[in-house]
């Protein structure tokens, strides 16, 4: 099963993000406990999140794919 569509994503970064189809269905078939905390009718801003949304901002393609860096770093070991 392919992992669902996301604006801006090719499939391969999609699935890099995928959860595993076990733990999907491990975490459908959980029992909740407990009751959820209620929010509050005011507006409380959280100024970090906004700090975060924009020092996380995708601005383009990653320069360098991961597969390439692991590839240019090469470790040769020699045993005596």
């Amino acid at each position: 099963m392919s992992p669902p569509p996301v604006p801006g994503l090719r499939l391969e970064e999609r699935r890099a993000f995928a959860l595993p189809a076990p733990l999907l269905e491990e975490i459908a078939s959980a029992r909740w406990k407990g009751e959820p905390n209620p929010l509050s009718k005011d507006h409380h801003p959280w100024p970090v999140i906004d700090e975060v949304a924009l020092a996380t901002e995708k601005t383009g393609p990653p320069q360098v794919s991961t597969t390439d860096l692991a590839h240019s770093h090469s470790i040769s070991v020699s045993c005596s």
